[in-house]
């Protein structure tokens, strides 16, 4: 495509712009220093950076006294740096380090710090050790302990003798009376080994910590010192509470004639409990010590917000994993192996009833202690989720943002990632009945994540000194002084004082405007809505419309803009308008420019009248879309108004991937073209999908040109039918711009600008980067197993509930009131001769209506989610008198949804057309669907025109009652529901069956993410187009972002298996969905394209090329359409 090749132009932009920048700098440094006897600025600032990062004990003063506009600029660049120099000095005078820091040189914090990350990691292989032990059955095999340790057995004899004593044990007696030497070795030698990596451990802590206290390391503070005495006394002491436990399970009296020989839960507790609380106290030192500096931000209001919020959910990790060592005392993994239910029910029987008192059902009653860690496992995973999203993730307020730190917000996000998978493992090994993999990765898992956990609590921690303290250091530090002809920062280092350029850091900017309709801009009325608007303005309801950008060295329209107005106003009849941006260029760069923002709006959200393009100031919005989700919207103004408010924050942040972030954020299909005046860029894009059209001109040679608009004007079509070379220039002005985010950087136009823009990639993790590949993981695309039938039929039962769940939210969204407006108040006209359809109050939603299984179900989830009073027409489209196969689908379809949903008025209506009609209607058609020019994009395209227009007979099917409304009827609902995505996603296409046939699940699997990879190219710019030339918002509930991804997450043989026959193994997912409904007849219907479902592509292969089977073999619906 066009514009992508172009983006890699913009890499050397900017470094053509920062080069220029550079050598101005160096210039006026060189001018400085020429004029005056003190060093330029570049060496003053090469100074200042080296003098402030000398050690505290220089006493030297470095002066920074700028001595021209050049190097007045570039001190205002080291401004930042500097006040971080400051900052941080403040923060040592004021004390603001970890507490077993303090008074240490670097080199004994870092020794420190690396010596007891190394225990840290050496008592996390000690519990994983531990765990497999455990899982082995092996913790009861070696019947005494001894402090020093035990002598391995080396003789035959040695093995016997401990192999009598282990038969004395209860544990052989009752369990294991079939163990020969050989077995009791190895469980013999897995609790030895676990004894005497402890053991070494012991002498890895007690003599690195011996050398350095004789150093004099350990007695900087009054911290480290007493702290690691205190962990090393609970490491020995951990030996005693190991044998303590273990004595529990070697006790004859502890167990009756049917217990199962085990440890004592509590004391296992106990155990773990001591393990974790030695793991921490030496991982939050290592962390103390090799991260000592706090933030100066630690006492502010966000921070103490933050960790309030952090230090609970914490807690709540580490009771959960104690609770996981009860689990293990008794057993409880090993029963109860299903998920989420035990035994068929949420809450199991005698869940405090088992055991008296009550409260030791809490401890070792087995259903109990499992329940009660699923409980707390799962309230792990929603409290973490919640943590993410309200300080790292889309809901973190700016201020909570701001005091994150990079690295807590990196450890944020793992945080969320391992208790997820933490979660998952933790079903997993419950599924599997523990088995000593999973078992023991579970146990890893937990202590990862009180890793990461108590990583996040220390990025946020608090300075021991107060808050006040604090401040008043940081403000001190910072407090600008002056000093005759040069303003200086003045902060303590120690016993010193260091001096910094602070003049050259003290920038003002002046911006002058002539007012909102002044020199400076223009705002053109045109149709309702028009006017200015004033600077905020309200920006209306969203929906669907019309977007034109254009860029050119003229202040007056041209005849391309003028001829595109009317298509625009067609999409977009409620309101429109236009505003100028007169670009002025800057001293030697390109001349100036004129940006041209046109913008019509179709308006079925917010309740006040709107105004197009959306104005915030002298920022300009442009938008064609929905918001469904990831932007907070006051219906009372509309989406459009909310993007905007999210918009201008974004790009006023200085970080362009702000406002790439906050289109990645938006639920629901959208085309925007965004100016944002301060930075003076212009933004532009799709959503991933491409569900709005938005075309781009290519600037060439003759036309420079770069024109953004939902609809290619007439002369683009004429361009191509003049030209005789289809791969001329002409045919390529015009194309599709790829979905993504783009933006253009007008305030120096060094580079002409069709080099200009530039395209930025989806964040990382976004839902838009999750869905570009549509990529499942390996093993849902697997075949389904052969060898159970029941597991099988549970999956796709499953999958059937999920996906059905999901696609009745994506409908609820897409029929909301808000999302609707006041469906009685339609923008669509009524002809005289239809006078009886507006006698009819108008129906809330209209439906493209085959009668097949998307758009019943489509329909039947639409009666759902409507207020009983709402209508719901069904448009369906006919180019054979009245009997094509969609037309007969349709009523029977009607008539089963008029069963299923008694008290629903269904409005069937027929419109019934011949092939001269779409001949009529082709230049316009032809217009529409450019740059796409094929006969298959010009039959889907007529049937979709013309199925738009909602015009024809009509029935009305409620219940038993059928009525037909008299004369023609005229649909006013502004919003059309289309069963698009729903073949590519579920297999639905004659192709996908090939796929299968010659490749099997991998050809599949590819098919079927190469459909949804180009759906923006080859089918929703161009259904956009054709459909909101009607006036009406095209939906796609299929295409529900939630909805994919849901979809995503199910093995593909649960939604659809093509070793069935057509018509049940097609879309199989959606079958049995629309079978629950109620919809057998409509759930067992074969796929049929709109084409041939209406006989437009007959028709029109007859006309065209003779007959079908020659236009078959002529591959007709991929040849140019020329009329």
């Amino acid at each position: 495509m066009a514009l992508l090749p172009l983006a890699s132009s913009s890499f050397s932009v900017t470094m053509n712009r920062r080069h220029v920048a550079e050598r101005g700098f160096a210039a006026a440094a060189a001018s400085s220093s020429k004029a005056s006897s003190k060093p330029s600025a570049l060496s003053q600032y090469r100074n200042f950076s080296s003098s402030s990062s000398s050690s505290s004990s220089s006493s030297s003063t470095v002066t920074i006294a700028p001595g021209s506009a050049g190097a007045a600029f570039l001190g205002a660049q080291t401004a930042s740096a500097a006040k971080k120099v400051v900052a941080s000095s403040a923060a040592a005078a004021a004390g603001l380090v970890s507490p077993i820091a303090r008074n240490m040189t670097a080199a004994q914090s870092t020794a420190l710090g690396v010596w007891l990350a190394g225990c840290s990691a050496w008592v996390y292989s000690m519990v994983v050790l531990g765990g497999v032990t455990r899982l082995t059955r092996s913790g009861l095999s070696m019947t005494e302990w001894r402090f020093l340790g035990e002598k391995y057995p080396r003789t035959l004899e040695d093995w016997e003798r401990e192999f009598d004593k282990y038969r004395a044990s209860p544990e052989f007696q009752k369990v294991n009376r079939s163990m020969n030497l050989d077995e009791f070795q190895f469980i013999y030698f897995m609790e030895y080994a676990h004894r005497m990596w402890g053991r070494v451990l012991g002498v890895v802590f007690l003599v690195p910590a011996a050398a350095f206290a004789a150093r004099g390391a350990l007695s900087a503070n009054g911290v480290v010192g007493p702290r690691l005495a205190l962990l090393g006394s609970m490491g020995a002491a951990q030996g005693f509470v190991g044998w303590w436990m273990v004595r529990s399970g070697l006790k004859h009296e502890n167990f009756g004639e049917h217990d199962v020989p085990r440890v004592s839960p509590y004391r296992l507790a106990a155990h773990l409990t001591s393990a974790f609380a030695i793991y921490t106290g030496l991982l939050w030192s290592s962390l103390g010590l090799l991260q000592p500096a706090i933030a100066t931000n630690a006492a502010t209001d966000a921070m103490k917000v933050i960790r309030g919020r952090v230090t609970p959910v914490a807690a709540l990790i580490a009771v959960t994993a104690v609770s996981g060592a009860f689990v293990a005392g008794n057993d409880a993994g090993r029963a109860f192996n299903t998920f989420p239910l035990m035994e068929g029910r949420i809450v199991p029987e005698h869940y405090f009833e088992a055991l008296s008192p009550w409260w030791r059902n809490a401890f070792e009653h087995t259903a109990t202690v499992q329940f009660d860690h699923r409980v707390l496992a799962v309230s792990t995973l929603t409290a973490v989720s919640a943590l993410w999203a309200i300080t790292a993730g889309p809901l973190a307020s700016p201020a909570i943002a701001a005091a994150l730190s990079p690295s807590a917000t990196f450890r944020m996000h793992a945080l969320l990632a391992l208790a997820w998978g933490q979660v998952g493992l933790g079903v997993s090994t419950l599924l599997h009945a523990v088995p000593v993999e999973l078992g023991s990765a579970h146990q890893a898992g937990a202590l990862a994540l009180m890793s990461v956990a108590v990583a996040v609590v220390h990025s946020v921690r608090a300075g021991p000194a107060g808050a006040g303290a604090v401040r008043a250091a940081v403000k001190k530090a910072l407090r600008v002084k002056s000093g005759g002809p040069h303003s200086q920062f003045s902060f303590p280092i120690g016993d010193a004082t260091t001096t910094a350029a602070a003049a050259a850091a003290v920038v003002t900017t002046t911006t002058t405007t002539t007012g909102d309709d002044g020199d400076h801009w223009r705002r053109d009325s045109g149709g309702g809505g028009g006017g200015d608007g004033g600077g905020g303005g309200d920006g209306g309801g969203g929906g669907d419309g019309g977007v034109l950008a254009s860029t050119s060295a003229s202040t007056s329209e041209d005849s391309d803009s003028s001829a595109l107005l009317s298509s625009l106003s067609r999409r977009g009849p409620d309101a429109c308008g236009t505003v100028v941006v007169p670009l002025v260029g800057e001293e030697g760069c390109s001349p100036a420019c004129t940006i041209r923002l046109h913008s019509s709006v179709l308006h079925v959200r917010g309740l006040g009248t709107p105004t197009a393009p959306c104005r915030d100031g002298h920022n300009v919005l442009c938008y064609n879309g929905e918001v469904f989700g990831g932007v907070d919207v006051d219906e009372t103004k509309g989406d459009t108004q909310a993007l905007m408010e999210a918009l201008t924050e974004a790009a006023s942040g200085g970080a362009d991937d702000d406002v790439v972030r906050t289109m990645a954020r938006v639920r629901g299909p959208w085309a925007f073209v965004f100016w944002h005046a301060g930075t003076q860029t212009l933004w532009f894009g799709r959503d991933i999908y491409g569900r709005r059209s938005l075309l781009a001109h290519v600037p060439r040679d003759g036309d420079r040109r770069l024109m953004l608009t939902s609809v290619a004007p007439p002369s683009a079509r004429a361009a191509v039918t003049a030209s005789s070379d289809t791969s001329s220039d002409a045919s390529e002005t015009w194309t599709e711009l790829p979905p993504g985010v783009y933006s253009i950087r007008l305030a120096c136009l060094e580079q002409p600008i069709a080099r200009l823009p530039e395209a930025h990639p989806w964040p990382a993790h976004s839902v838009p980067w999750m869905l570009a590949s549509h990529k499942r993981a390996d093993n849902l695309c697997a075949p389904p197993p052969t060898d159970d039938d029941d597991a099988v039929d549970s999956v796709r039962a499953t999958a059937a509930s999920e996906v059905l769940a999901a696609l009745t939210a994506a409908v609820r969204v897409r029929v909301a009131d808000t999302t609707l407006r006041a469906y009685d108040d339609a923008s669509v006209d009524v002809p005289d001769e239809d006078a009886a359809s507006a006698s009819l109050p108008a129906a809330a939603v209209a439906v493209l209506f085959s009668g097949g299984v998307d758009s019943a179900l489509l329909a039947r989830l639409a009666s759902e989610c409507l207020p009983a009073n709402a209508a719901i027409d069904l448009v369906n489209v006919c180019f054979a008198n009245g009997t094509s196969p969609d037309r007969i689908t349709a009523r029977d379809a009607a008539e089963e949804l008029s069963e299923a949903c008694t008290d629903r008025e269904f409005r069937l209506v027929e419109a019934t057309l011949a092939l001269e009609d779409v001949e009529d209607s082709a230049h316009r058609l032809m217009e529409l669907l450019h740059p796409t020019r094929t006969h298959m994009d010009y039959n889907v395209g007529a049937a979709l025109w013309f199925a738009a227009a909602c015009r024809g007979s009509c029935r009305v099917y409620q219940g038993s009652k059928r009525v037909d409304v008299p004369g023609l009827y005229q649909g006013r609902s502004k919003v059309l529901l289309v069963g698009g995505g729903a073949d590519e996603q579920c297999c639905g296409y004659g192709r996908h069956r090939t796929k299968f046939r010659n490749g099997g699940w991998p050809a599949l699997v590819a098919e079927s993410a190469l459909d949804m990879e180009r759906l923006w190219l080859r089918n929703c710019g161009r259904d956009d187009r054709v459909v909101s030339d009607r006036g009406r918002e095209m939906r796609w509930p299929f295409l529900d972002e939630a909805l994919v991804l849901t979809l995503l997450a199910q093995p593909l043989w649960a939604v659809a298996d093509l070793s069935q026959p057509a018509g049940v193994g097609d879309k199989a997912v959606l079958r049995e969905a629309a079978r629950r409904l109620g919809l057998a007849r409509a759930s067992a219907r074969p796929k049929r394209a709109v084409q041939f479902g209406t006989r437009i592509a007959q028709q029109s292969n007859c006309k065209k090329f003779g007959s079908n089977s020659r236009a078959n073999k002529a591959h007709g619906g991929a040849l140019e359409m020329v009329l």
